[in-house]
Order: C-alpha cells, then sequence, then structure tokens
C-alpha cells in the first residue's frame, strides 16, 4: 500500500518503518466516518484486533466501565444473554478481553485462525455499535446496579460488587486519594471503574446518553497486528454498523438487508414504515402514501382496512421488499407449567400462569 491510496472507504495517510519488530505501520483514516486505523504489519501469525474509545469519565459514577461490561451482554445481530462467554467456550482464541482505562475504553481479541479472527470481530463489533442495552434495560440493572428486595433491601450489581472488593484495598483507596489531589482539572481526578458511593447515583437514561455520545466510529481507534485478513477487515468495518446504517440511511446500496418486528397489533405497525419520511429503500410512491395517510386518519374500520388493503398490494406490486427469512422462538416448557400465554406479538404472560403437580412438589410430599 501507499500513501493516499484507498481501499473500502480508508485512505493511507502513514507508513512507518519499525525495525525493532522488523514491522510496517499503516495508519489509515475511513473517509466517511474519520474512523482511525492502524495496522502493525509483521510476520506474527497471532493475529489481533481491536477497537478502542476515548473515554474521559466525568465523575465517579464508572459509566463506562459499565458500558464495557453491558455491550457484551448481547447485541443485535448475536442476541444471547452472554455472546462473550459463549465465545470463551468454543472460540480458538488467543486473546478475549475488554478493558476499561482512565481516559478509553479497549475491546481486544487475537486468533490465530483467519475465520476465527473474523468470526470473533464481527461479534466485538456488533456488540459496541449494536448492543442490546438501548432497548433492554435490565442489563443496565444487572452490571450496573439495583435494589434487591430482602429483609434489609440491599444494592446489588456486578461493577458495584467487584468495585466494592476493589475499595477493601488500602492500596486503591490510597491511588484515588493521590489522583484527586494530583489531577484537580482532569478526568484522571476520578475513578473510572466507579465508586461504589458514586455508581448508585448512575440512571439508566444518563448510560443510554453516555454510550450515544462516546460510541460511534469518529470516536473509535481500531488497532490491527499481524498477518490478518486486510481486505476482510476493512471491508467489514466500511459496511458494519453504523458505517453500513449511515449507507442505508442515504440510500447508498442496490440492496440492503434491515428487519422490523411489529410493535402492536395492526397493520400499520408495518405500513408507515415506508412512508416518504420513513423508509430507508428511499421509496416513493405517492399513491401509496395518500393510502397509508387516509387509514391514519380515519376513524371508520371499514375504510380504514381497504386503505391499507390496497396500499399493501401496491407495496407487494413495486418489489420494495424481498422477504428472505422470518424470526422463530423455539421453547421448552415443562407439561406441568399450565396457563401461560403467547401473545400475537411473541411475548409470553406468566400473569396467570401456575404449576399443576410439579414432580419437585410430589416429592416433597
Amino acid at each position: 500500500m501507499k500513501i493516499n491510496e484507498s481501499k473500502y472507504g480508508f485512505v493511507v495517510k502513514k507508513m512507518v518503518e519499525v525495525t525493532e519488530l522488523n514491522a510496517t505501520m499503516y495508519e489509515m483514516e475511513h473517509i466517511k466516518t474519520h474512523l482511525k486505523l492502524a495496522w502493525l504489519k509483521r510476520d506474527e501469525e497471532n493475529k489481533t484486533f481491536g477497537i478502542a474509545f476515548k473515554t474521559l469519565p466525568s465523575d465517579d459514577s464508572g459509566v463506562f466501565h459499565i458500558l464495557e461490561h453491558s455491550v457484551l451482554c448481547g447485541s443485535k445481530k448475536y442476541p444471547v444473554k452472554e455472546p462473550f462467554v459463549e465465545l470463551m467456550k468454543s472460540s480458538m482464541s488467543t486473546f478475549l478481553n475488554a478493558l476499561t482505562f482512565e481516559d478509553k475504553t479497549f475491546y481486544p481479541i487475537s486468533s490465530r485462525n483467519n475465520q476465527d479472527f473474523m468470526n470473533l470481530t464481527k461479534v466485538y463489533l456488533d456488540a459496541v455499535f449494536n448492543p442490546l442495552i438501548l432497548n433492554k434495560k435490565e442489563i443496565f440493572l444487572q452490571e450496573g446496579w439495583h435494589i434487591e428486595a430482602t429483609e434489609k433491601p440491599t444494592y446489588k450489581g456486578v461493577v458495584l460488587n467487584e468495585m466494592k472488593g476493589a475499595f477493601s484495598s488500602p492500596r486503591e483507596i490510597m491511588m484515588n486519594a493521590l489522583n484527586r489531589a494530583l489531577f484537580k482539572d482532569n478526568c484522571y481526578q476520578y475513578v473510572s471503574g466507579g465508586d461504589p458511593e458514586a455508581i448508585t447515583d448512575l440512571t439508566y437514561e444518563q448510560f443510554i446518553q453516555t454510550y450515544q455520545k462516546y460510541y460511534h466510529p469518529s470516536n473509535a481507534f481500531v488497532f490491527l497486528d499481524g498477518d490478518v485478513p486486510l481486505d476482510d477487515v476493512l471491508e467489514l468495518l466500511n459496511q458494519e454498523s453504523k458505517v453500513y446504517l449511515d449507507a442505508r440511511n442515504t440510500g447508498n446500496f442496490q440492496v440492503a438487508r434491515a428487519s422490523w418486528i411489529g410493535d402492536y397489533a395492526d397493520p400499520m405497525t408495518f405500513m408507515d414504515v415506508y412512508l416518504d419520511e420513513n423508509n430507508d429503500g428511499q421509496y416513493h410512491n405517492p399513491l401509496y402514501n395518500d393510502l397509508v395517510r387516509k387509514a391514519q386518519n380515519t376513524n371508520n374500520q371499514e375504510i380504514r382496512m381497504q386503505a391499507m388493503h390496497e396500499a399493501e398490494k401496491i407495496l407487494m406490486d413495486d418489489a420494495v421488499v424481498l422477504p428472505i427469512y422470518y424470526t422463530t422462538q423455539p421453547y421448552i416448557a415443562q407439561p406441568y407449567v399450565k396457563n401461560y400465554r403467547w401473545s400475537i406479538l411473541g411475548t409470553i404472560d406468566f400473569k396467570e400462569a401456575y404449576i399443576e403437580n410439579s414432580p419437585e412438589k410430589s416429592s416433597e410430599k
């Protein structure tokens, strides 16, 4: 590669020979989002990927530490509860971690196998750019803090408990006091991991606002080391996460994948997605718009349904969407669990559920 050469939306800004490592360092930048990337090209079979975000704390709430834990609790493409744990079980990784520093948060992985390396990279990119935390408050409550209603209500949480353990060390308390004395005018005065006394002041709303402020490509830095499949990584970065979403939003595609789940039990939950102001596909049909708005502006159910039926036919005739697959939700239930109900939106209602003659109860008798 040469200076100013472009690849998959990235331009080479700088090249430096690192003789100590028998390597060449390439510095690159994504033209559209200003995502920065450094690749240490050398004969190293251990392929490394890491993405870091500049995260400067403004208090002791440990918000960046909680975010580090939380984004690895499921993402849009990988909506499992603990993808990090699943990767530890099945991956051939030689390193897999997430680290909160005083001024940055780093998500590194490494593997000797190309396919495994790319799989890990995809999971980590989706975790940081499309985490489930945006819609699942329970992740914040689990990883950050919550109140357990026992005989004596107590504060619990993964990060909270971790930092309580850290604060039991006299050395930790001494270092925090030194930092406050030495760095009164910058971010290093704060406990980036979180002070247990301050963690419980953090709200879910503040947590999400912090994520949205710091976790985006223009505030990120990607590091690559070794004999990595560079073209595959650059292509992935160019289309992944928010880069991909930006391409969709601006109509810079021929075909793009997308999905939508109904928010309520009515055809309009899908119909209004394709109005001019809503759809990423740049679809425009004045007759479709008029019919959907006609349905939105009447209380007459017969007129409303007829308008939506006609609009739906237009949508299918214009071939705006190409259904590829439908999500399913398999489940296992014991036969003695009775009266639980599936809603038409796919959620389970246990409000009237009960246990009937379970083996456990029979053995107790």
